[in-house]
């Protein structure tokens, strides 16, 4: 499957609706993407919002599904994952409605910024995702080589 690109800032309108950017939008039709699990994401330090298309999703719960009797660590994970997560749909006009109680928790004004992560997609507040490449992605403070030899050291990419 191509993988989800790029970063697109949009606006929300007062259902919490928002148009999936044209080429992210034509990856979902090619491939038939008709529903997503939205979930927050797992930082302390910005907010922002897993949208994981059902495939994907599908696969991290079989996974959790084995672990969750008998480790109570596991079980926080899935409480987590299941607990704050919702299923979206795409309606007719390719717009995925965020829920209003994710847009209460989260704070979510009327724009967002999308971005591709690949496989999955996600929602930022505008100022986290500023303030998250102005610090963890800045070549002048070497923050950026510094994940870049995490990555390689970790993956052997």
């Amino acid at each position: 499957m191509e993988k989800f690109r790029g970063n697109f800032k949009y606006s929300i309108d007062n259902k919490g609706r928002f148009m999936l950017p044209n080429e992210i939008k034509k990856i979902v039709i090619s491939n038939k993407i008709e529903e997503f699990i939205i979930l927050p994401g797992f930082s302390q330090t910005y907010k922002y919002l897993f949208v994981l298309p059902y495939y994907f999703a599908k696969r991290i719960e079989d996974k959790l599904e084995s672990l969750k009797f008998f480790d109570t660590k596991a079980q926080k994970i899935y409480t987590y994952f299941f607990g704050n997560s919702f299923k979206l749909s795409l309606d007719g006009q390719g717009r995925l409605r965020i829920p209003q109680k994710v847009i209460d928790n989260m704070a979510i004004g009327n724009d967002i910024i999308v971005t591709g992560e690949g496989d999955f997609m996600k929602i930022w507040l505008p100022n986290d995702y500023d303030e998250m490449i102005k610090k963890e992605m800045s070549f002048n403070d070497n923050a950026l080589n510094d994940l870049l030899k995490y990555v390689n050291e970790k993956y052997d990419i």
